[in-house]
């Protein structure tokens, strides 16, 4: 389980966070 948001896999949660 990913302490952030259910980010997509194959991506880091930085990136995710930002592209969200």
């Amino acid at each position: 389980r990913t302490p952030h948001q259910q980010l997509p896999p194959r991506r880091p949660a930085c990136t995710s966070v930002r592209t969200s």
